[in-house]
C-alpha cells in the first residue's frame, strides 16, 4: 500500500512539473482571481449559510463545502499581493490523501518556474498541515487537488524570505503540567498539557498587557474536529508553516465553549501584525462573517476576558477591548466578524459586579489520613481478587506528598514475578464489610479522591457495595506528576459496571464504598500511588 501511495505520488509529481502553462492577462490592480458571488446565493439556497464556502480575508484564503471545488475548477490560483512576491504558501486543511496535493509556481510573466508537491509537515486524522518553501520568489502558485479529497482548507500566503526551519512541531516533547504562578491560568481553562500541546520552551518576550485583541479562527462553524484537535492542528500550523515559535493566541474558545491555554499570557503573542507587544489575544473558533457565535462561546470570551483584565488591569472600555480589524494595519482583515458586534456587549458585562457564586455542594470527607488511615487497614494484598503484585506491596500513611493537610495515603506496588498477569489492585475500605462503611445516598451522590504518581499508565476505579452485588466504575488514567482528582456520579448508569454479582446499574438507594482499584500492565519497577481525601458529596 505505502509502495502504490509513493507510485502515485510520482506520477503525479511527474505530471504536475510537465503540465501546459496556461496563458492568462494580468489582473487589474485589486481585483481577485475567482469572485464567488454567485456562491453565496447558492449557499443560501441550500441551506449552508452557517458556514462560509469561500472566505478572502485580506490575503489570506479559507474554503469549504461548495468553495472547494469552485476553487479547484478556477484555478486554485493564490496570488502575490501587488507590489510583493510570493516564497511559498502555509496551509491547514482538513481531509483525507492530502499528500496528493501539488503545487506550480509561476513568474510575472506567466512561465512556469518551480513544481512539486506540498509538504505535510503535520497529520492527526483528517486534520494536515501543509507548507510550500519556493526555492525562488514567484508571482503565482496554483494548487492542485488531484486525488486530495479536501473539506476545509486556510491557505496564506508567505510574502517575506522564510529562515532555514528549527524543528517540527511532531518532532517536539509533548507539554508537561508544570504550572508556574505567573503564567497561572484560571481552574476552568484547559491547559496546554490538558489538550496535548508540544513542548516549545521559551517564546515571545515578557510584556505587561494593557490591550485585550478578539479574533476569529476563521476554521468551520460545525467543526468536525474535537477542540482539542483543532488546538494540536493550530500550534503546528503556526510553527510549521508560518514559522511562529509557538500557538500564536493566548487563549483559544473552543466549539464546546471552553477556554483553551495558548501561548503564556505573560509573553508576547502573534496575533495582530506590529501590536503584539503588551496586547493579549484571544480567539473564538469559528468564521463568523456570517454566523454568529454560539452563546456558549461568547460566555466563555466573557469569562477568560474578565480574568485577564482583573489581572492585569486592562481599562475596561472600548479604546483597550478591540477586535483584529480595529488595528491599524489591519482594516481590511475581517476578523472577528460578527464578534465585533458584541464588543459593547462584552465592555458591559466586565463593567457588571458578578453575582455570588453558588453555595458548593454539601461534601463529606470520608477519609483525610490525617489522623490515621481510618478503614483502609488491609495490604493491597489482602483481597483474594488482587492480581499481579507481591505480598511486599504495602498501604501506609505518608507526609512525602498531600494534595490538602500533611498526611495522604501511600500504596507501594511491586510486582509479583511468579506471575504474569496484568496488575489488578483491591484496596479495600472496611475489610470490604459493607457494615464498616458509611451509607451514601444514591441520589445527586458523587464518590471521589484525589491521587498522585510518578508512575505511567496506572488506571483507578471505585468498587461500590449495591443491594444486589458489587458495582465497578469506568477506568481513568492517572496523569503523571501531578494531583488528580477523580470522581464518579452514583445516578449515572453510564459511569458503572457490573462487577461481583452486579448489574451495572446502582439500583440501591445507598450504597457503601467497598473499595478504591488500581489496575496497570505488569511491569517490573516498583509503583507508588498516593491518596487524599476520599470524600462523598451531593450535588
Amino acid at each position: 500500500m505505502k509502495n502504490r501511495v509513493h507510485r502515485r505520488r510520482a506520477a503525479l509529481l511527474f505530471a504536475t512539473m510537465f503540465a501546459t502553462v496556461p496563458a492568462f492577462a494580468a489582473l487589474p490592480d485589486g481585483a481577485s482571481p475567482w469572485t464567488p458571488s454567485w456562491l453565496s446565493t447558492e449557499a443560501l439556497a441550500t441551506g449552508l449559510a452557517p458556514e462560509q464556502p469561500y472566505l478572502e480575508d485580506g490575503t489570506e484564503i479559507a474554503i469549504q463545502g461548495l468553495g472547494v471545488d469552485a476553487f479547484f475548477a478556477a484555478g486554485g490560483w493564490i496570488e502575490a499581493p501587488a507590489g510583493k512576491r510570493l516564497y511559498g504558501a502555509a496551509l491547514l486543511i482538513d481531509g483525507e490523501q492530502v499528500e496528493m496535493l501539488a503545487y506550480r509556481a509561476y513568474d510575472v510573466r506567466g512561465r512556469l518556474i518551480e513544481a512539486g508537491l506540498v509538504e505535510i509537515t503535520w497529520s492527526e486524522g483528517i486534520a494536515h498541515v501543509g507548507d510550500i518553501r519556493l526555492s525562488r520568489p514567484a508571482a503565482r502558485i496554483a494548487l492542485d487537488a488531484g486525488e486530495a479529497m479536501i473539506r476545509y482548507a486556510r491557505i496564506e500566503p508567505i510574502t517575506e524570505p522564510r529562515p532555514a526551519r528549527r524543528v517540527l512541531t511532531r518532532e517536539l516533547p509533548l507539554e508537561k503540567e508544570e504550572p508556574m504562578l505567573k503564567n497561572a491560568v484560571p481552574s476552568y481553562v484547559v491547559t496546554r498539557a490538558q489538550w496535548g500541546a508540544r513542548a516549545t520552551g521559551s517564546c515571545g518576550s515578557s510584556h505587561s498587557p494593557r490591550y485585550l485583541t478578539v479574533h476569529h479562527t476563521a476554521t468551520p462553524n460545525n467543526d468536525s474536529l474535537s477542540p482539542a484537535a483543532r488546538m494540536r492542528q493550530m500550534q503546528a500550523y503556526h510553527i510549521d508553516a508560518l514559522g511562529w515559535c509557538d500557538l500564536g493566541y493566548h487563549f483559544v474558545v473552543g466549539i464546546d465553549g471552553k477556554v483553551y491555554e495558548g501561548r503564556p499570557h505573560a509573553r508576547t503573542g502573534a496575533h495582530v501584525g506590529n501590536w503584539n507587544t503588551n496586547n493579549v489575544g484571544v480567539s473564538v473558533v469559528g468564521t463568523f462573517v456570517g454566523f454568529q457565535p454560539r452563546q456558549s462561546q461568547l460566555d466563555g470570551l466573557t469569562d477568560i476576558a474578565r480574568w485577564l483584565v482583573d489581572r492585569y488591569g486592562i481599562p475596561k472600555n472600548r479604546s483597550a477591548i478591540l477586535g483584529h480589524k480595529e488595528w491599524p494595519g489591519h482594516e481590511s482583515n475581517s476578523c472577528p466578524g460578527l464578534i465585533l458586534n458584541y464588543l459593547p456587549t462584552l465592555v458591559q458585562r466586565l463593567n457588571q459586579s458578578q453575582p455570588p457564586p453558588p453555595p458548593p455542594p454539601q461534601t463529606t470527607i470520608l477519609e483525610s489520613f490525617e489522623q490515621g488511615v481510618g478503614r483502609f487497614t488491609r495490604a493491597p494484598t489482602w483481597s483474594g481478587s488482587t492480581r499481579g503484585i507481591s505480598a511486599q506491596s504495602f498501604a501506609q500513611r505518608s507526609n512525602l506528598q498531600a494534595k490538602n493537610g500533611q498526611w495522604s495515603m501511600q500504596v507501594m506496588l511491586r510486582d509479583d514475578p511468579n506471575s504474569g498477569e496484568d496488575w489488578f489492585v483491591r484496596l479495600l475500605s472496611g475489610d470490604g464489610n459493607p457494615a464498616n462503611n458509611v451509607r451514601l445516598p444514591k441520589a445527586g451522590g458523587r464518590i471521589g479522591a484525589w491521587f498522585y504518581t510518578g508512575a505511567s499508565a496506572v488506571k483507578v476505579r471505585f468498587l461500590v457495595d449495591d443491594s444486589d452485588g458489587t458495582e465497578i466504575s469506568n477506568a481513568v488514567t492517572l496523569p503523571q506528576n501531578q494531583w488528580f482528582y477523580y470522581e464518579v456520579r452514583l445516578d449515572d448508569s453510564a459511569q458503572w459496571n457490573a462487577w461481583a454479582g452486579g448489574n451495572g446499574i446502582i439500583t440501591a438507594s445507598e450504597v457503601t464504598l467497598d473499595a478504591i482499584v488500581f489496575e496497570r500492565a505488569q511491569t517490573s519497577w516498583d509503583v507508588y500511588i498516593y491518596v487524599d481525601d476520599v470524600q462523598y458529596r451531593r450535588q
